[in-house]
């Protein structure tokens, strides 16, 4: 299929290095505009001239159906010509199947973007922090729905991001209902050009011919009788709030007639569940009307439906919300050529003083844009509300609220970039509330004897706002206390960090605590709620103050569609040039997981397009970035060339009964992590010497002049130390242990610099010996130094991943 104008221009300007703005009416193809560049850049281009990886991020976690369709679509024709395909992935919380990134087309959220690029990767330990960052930054970034991204912590950031990138990076920010102030604001700030579909674009997009949509509201509340009332074959009515939804759902399934079918869809269900109820919406609320099964069918939903389903319906009922909110889940009605539909908006309960329930959107103002948006859509009321009427009524309601938002983001970007330079060089987790969602919510689980949980967040849960936690553990203490309740109601989740020498990540002990007073809840990573008091069922969801007989300590998280990566916790003897060879093969030449049965490419193709922009931009030369790689693979282990590292493997080959001779440069020793024999073994033996600051430090003076570095720019320099020093873990300081090189220490580092084509590369100034506690802080990237991160994110990614898959490459 061919591409719509405006598709083509995303394309023309994607592929011609300019980033781009787009908005479009839900329903148009954005998607597919934004795909379109990278799939034939995949296909077609060399490495240097576009990204070979795109990080597609949503705001929330969404369907993946739909997206696998449009790159089937997409690539078809590029894989049929080819004859090799895209490793396209998923990495969210609830699939994780893509931790480190190495999927080629990789769909996630944005927390998970923000969070790898912060170096407080969601899905990795500490430890890994410094691992995901550098797949960002060198690959095409989409970014979708942008206009619902926190705006006091994902939208800031993502803004700083993007201006940090704006020219390296390329990059497509996407939103159906941004005002016109916000599309040209931030088109200046990160020098972006604006896609805008028009009126005449919409002739000629097939989804947008010939469909009707009016609007009408309503001054009552959403009830069953008005949802019946109305004589449509499909309708979807959607509240605020979890329990009013439930309510709703229970009026309508005791008054419906016997030939309609009604689910009910929000966030308080298990995955399997939630899952199964999606299938269904996309077979009776899908284009492909022959596909229907049932006369009537009516979902009844909160707002997890309004990203990421392509479905549409004749009536769509909602509460009144934000215009962007509102135009959103109009959306989900009149979605395809043709069709006629009713958008019905009401009024919200009040509370006891008169005011309108607004919530979640009852706080910064949200509760003055529902106000507007009511006013706005009254105006209009019982007229048809096409593309443009649209973009008047976000105008109206949005344009005041979105100046003030960007010109407080400018007012605070300079205390914001410093929250993120501190989440990114102390790996302060603490402030994702602050740069990527301020999560007012908490999980809830529900089990009857919690601490028998070896790992709680192996369970399903639910994620409830922080008030309605409150709200929970109020009315339940109340019942408690009328009834005579004598066994618990709610226990909150505490872990306990316990330092191991040998495991590479800290152990962690989960204890579950009474909660006897709500301020005990503050802080709370989690709850558990007694069985006894709660229910749960495919139908309703989760509610408290029920009974269920439903087997809650069977509900672990299920990891759909996701395979588990494998871990090599097996270690084969190698000396330290075939170490280097392994690593540089992954880096030229890619590696095959024999486990995943996957090819990942060669991770110099994960660098070249950002390199050869950096050229452009900042006169670096994309040679001495590939060069840079090269030095720090051939160089990262050299702290192993000391004599007492050595000597320890020597001593250990020796215990296992296979020993090697003394001039053997040992970089691994054989190791099975699963054999007892081994584990003792290694605590009798104790920790291996220290080796990551010491390589770093023994190639001080090389690394000065293999990069030209001087005072003023020393950027690539510090990147390639801090890189070496921080290859096990992201947050080392630096300091070293005394080292003394093996005598054979020359020759090693000699052929290793063969292996990775730097033959002629001098390194008589490697310091072979020096005392223990030198540090190298002042030899280390800061924080606020934008191209020194820059390169030491790209540089590390480079390096972990190719000593991670050096020996996993044979396995």
């Amino acid at each position: 299929m061919s591409l719509y104008p405006y598709q083509q221009q995303v394309k023309e300007l994607s592929l011609g290095g300019q980033s781009v703005i787009l908005q479009a009416p839900t329903g148009a193809g954005k998607t597919r505009a934004a795909l379109s560049p990278f799939i034939e850049a995949f296909f077609d281009f060399s490495a240097e001239s576009f990204p070979r990886k795109c990080i597609y991020s949503v705001p929330l976690r969404t369907l993946a159906n739909q997206f696998d369709a449009e790159y089937d679509e997409l690539a078809a024709s590029y894989e049929r010509r080819h004859r090799h395909s895209m490793n396209v992935t998923i990495q969210t919380g609830e699939q994780p199947c893509d931790r480190k990134l190495e999927g080629d087309l990789i769909f996630t959220t944005i927390d998970q973007t923000l969070s790898n690029t912060l170096a407080i990767p969601y899905a990795l330990s500490n430890r890994q922090a410094n691992l995901n960052a550098g797949a960002v930054m060198g690959a095409y970034l989409v970014f979708d729905e942008f206009h619902l991204y926190d705006p006091s912590a994902a939208l800031p950031t993502t803004l700083q991001l993007l201006s940090m990138l704006k020219d390296i990076t390329p990059f497509v920010l996407m939103t159906a209902t941004f005002s016109q102030a916000m599309l040209s604001r931030l088109a200046d700030i990160l020098n972006a050009e604006v896609v805008q579909v028009t009126e005449d674009d919409l002739g000629d997009i097939t989804s947008q011919k010939d469909k009707v949509r009016y609007v009408h509201t309503v001054d009552d509340l959403l009830t069953a009788g008005r949802v019946l009332d109305e004589d449509a074959t499909r309708s979807i009515a959607i509240c605020n709030t979890v329990e009013r939804a439930q309510n709703l759902y229970r009026e309508l399934r005791s008054r419906a007639p016997a030939n309609t079918e009604i689910k009910l869809l929000h966030s308080r269900f298990y995955q399997a569940d939630r899952e199964k109820k999606e299938r269904w919406l996309q077979r009776e609320f899908g284009k492909e009307k022959e596909a229907y099964t049932v006369e009537r069918a009516i979902l009844v939903a909160t707002q997890v439906v309004e990203v990421g389903l392509d479905v549409t319906c004749e009536a769509l009922h909602t509460e009144i919300a934000p215009a962007n909110s509102v135009l959103q889940r109009a959306g989900r009605c009149a979605r395809y050529q043709g069709e006629t539909s009713h958008v019905y908006v009401y009024r919200v309960p009040e509370d006891d003083d008169g005011k309108p329930q607004y919530a979640p959107y009852h706080q910064g103002g949200q509760a003055e844009l529902c106000d507007k948006t009511w006013i706005a859509l009254t105006d209009r009321s019982g007229e048809v509300l096409g593309y443009t009427e649209e973009l008047n009524v976000l105008n109206e309601v949005h344009l005041g609220a979105d100046e003030r938002l960007l010109d407080e983001l400018q007012a605070s970007r300079h205390a914001h970039r410093h929250l993120m330079e501190t989440a990114i060089g102390q790996q302060e987790r603490g402030l994702a509330r602050e740069l990527i969602r301020d999560v007012n919510a908490k999980t809830v689980l529900v089990h009857p004897h919690p601490n028998e949980m070896e790992n709680p967040w192996t369970y399903d849960g639910f994620s409830l706002f922080t008030g309605s936690v409150y709200k929970m553990y109020r009315e339940l203490d109340e019942w408690a206390l009328d009834t005579g309740f004598e066994d618990w109601v709610i226990q909150r989740l505490q872990e306990d960090k316990l330092p191991s020498i040998d495991a590479p990540q800290e152990e962690v002990l989960y204890r579950w605590t009474e909660v006897l007073d709500s301020s005990l809840l503050e802080g709370a990573l989690a709850v558990v709620i007694n069985p006894k008091v709660a229910a749960y069922d495919e139908a309703l969801g989760f509610r408290w103050l029920e009974s269920s007989h439903h087997p809650w300590e069977e509900m672990k998280r299920q990891r759909a569609g996701c395979d588990q990566p494998p871990t090599y916790s097996d270690y084969q003897r190698e000396t330290y040039a075939e170490h280097i060879y392994g690593l540089y093969r992954t880096y030229a030449e890619g590696y095959y997981d024999r486990v995943q049965r996957k090819v990942y490419r060669p991770l110099r193709e994960e660098i070249a397009h950002v390199a050869s922009r950096i050229e452009r931009a900042w006169g670096v030369p994309a040679d001495m970035i590939e060069q840079a790689a090269r030095w720090i693979i051939a160089a990262h282990d050299v702290g192993k060339m000391g004599q007492a590292w050595q000597d320890w493997t020597h001593r250990w080959q020796h215990a296992i009964g296979v020993p090697i001779p003394n001039d053997y440069m040992a970089a691994h020793t054989d190791y099975v992590g699963s054999d007892p024999e081994h584990q003792a073994l290694q605590k009798q033996l104790g920790r291996r010497p220290n080796h990551a600051a010491e390589s770093a430090y023994a190639m001080i003076d090389v690394f000065w002049d293999a990069v030209g570095a001087d005072k003023d720019d020393r950027s690539l320099y510090d990147a390639m130390m801090t890189a070496i020093v921080r290859h096990h873990t992201a947050g080392h300081a630096g300091s070293c242990s005394a080292f003394t090189a093996h005598d054979t220490a020359p020759a090693a580092l000699r052929e290793a610099l063969k292996v990775v084509g730097l033959d002629e590369a001098p390194f008589d100034s490697v310091v072979w010996s020096f005392g223990a506690n030198e540090e190298l802080p002042q030899e280390m990237v800061s924080v606020r130094d934008e191209r020194g991160l820059v390169f030491y994110f790209l540089l590390t990614r480079v390096l972990r991943l190719a000593d991670q898959r050096s020996q996993a490459y044979e396995q």
